[in-house]
């Protein structure tokens, strides 16, 4: 929420998602709490997450493992800095099924959502 502007969604969990800007050189220690995991999405530049460089040319985006005990990961902008979002949260521990950017855990509601894609149903920017 912001403000008395509400969010529809109803997510399964508590999430948090930080947009992080990184100058060259730039360091941020990053909490991560017992029981939880966290992705690192790039939007542009790179970046490095405790020694692994990752930017908008790789395939992959850096996933921690699940927290046993809370600890800190050092995110560090490369030359040329970066923007990154981070997603934190408690795993749900349940299937991912994705089609282009979409992704969920049913076939039948990945279908559903493809559908209603195709359709224009989801409107357009």
């Amino acid at each position: 929420s912001f403000g008395d502007a509400r969010s529809p969604l109803v997510p399964p969990t508590d999430v948090t998602l930080l947009d992080i800007s990184l100058g060259a050189g730039a360091a941020l220690d990053l909490p991560l709490a017992a029981g939880h995991q966290a992705f690192v999405m790039p939007i542009f530049g790179s970046a490095e997450l405790d020694g692994e460089t990752f930017g908008l040319d790789n395939l992959g985006v850096p996933i921690l493992p699940v927290a046993t005990e809370a600890t800190t990961f050092k995110l560090i902008g490369r030359p040329g800095g970066a923007k990154v979002a981070v997603f934190i949260g408690r795993p749900l521990h349940q299937p991912v099924l994705s089609n282009g950017p979409m992704a969920f855990a049913s076939q039948e509601s990945l279908a559903a959502a493809t559908a209603a894609y195709h359709r224009g149903d989801l409107g357009s920017l």
